[in-house]
């Protein structure tokens, strides 16, 4: 991969600073950490044809907020099942392989 292109943005000062607590957690960067919620939100774009604007001015419930959550949960639980299925799979060939 080449290098990386600049983009400059403006944050309200409350996105910045969630931002930077995960960051924190995470032990990352503010880029880094900015660039995965982003590679996150546009892969979530790409499967649902729509954006989802999780905000406390856009989310009208705080039940809507949970089920975006629940399902932000779900997605990684079956990201992680599909990658040990795969694995899985690629080990049961390497078996039947050396057979």
């Amino acid at each position: 991969m080449g290098r990386d292109a600049y983009a400059s943005l403006r944050l309200p000062p409350d996105l910045k600073k969630e931002a930077q607590e995960i960051a924190d957690k995470d032990h990352r960067s503010l880029s880094n950490t900015i660039e995965l919620l982003l590679r996150r939100g546009a892969a979530a774009y790409k499967r649902d044809g729509r954006l989802v604007e999780i905000s406390n001015r856009n989310v009208e419930t705080e039940e809507a907020a949970r089920m975006l959550q629940i399902e932000e949960v779900a997605e990684q639980v079956m990201r992680v099942i599909r990658e040990r299925v795969e694995k899985a799979s690629q080990q049961s060939g390497k078996k039947s392989r050396r057979a």
